[in-house]
């Protein structure tokens, strides 16, 4: 079996998803570069942290776009800014 080479990424920073007390929620896109013209996958990536640190850019997911996944990272409220499942509440 021949795996072929990664394709080309497109990278979309800073989209709002959510907006909670006046502060926006965002997320960033990373996609095949271009856009084919059938459906792909779609990965929604929640970073790590125990829900208290790190952000959506720790892990970039070119990799994943680069064999044809639309992949989206987000960001939700940490437990040191609300409680606990204030963070699922933000991924819906």
């Amino acid at each position: 079996m021949t795996q072929s080479a990664p394709g080309a990424t497109a990278l979309v920073s800073d989209v709002a998803y959510h907006l909670v007390d006046d502060t926006p929620l965002m997320v960033e896109i990373i996609r095949p570069d271009p856009v084919p013209a059938a459906p792909m996958p779609a990965i929604i990536y929640i970073h790590g942290g125990a829900w208290m640190y790190g952000d959506r850019t720790v892990n970039r997911n070119a990799f994943l776009a680069a064999q044809g996944f639309f992949t989206i990272s987000i960001d939700y409220r940490s437990s040191l800014q609300a409680i606990f499942p204030a963070q699922l509440d933000d991924a819906k």
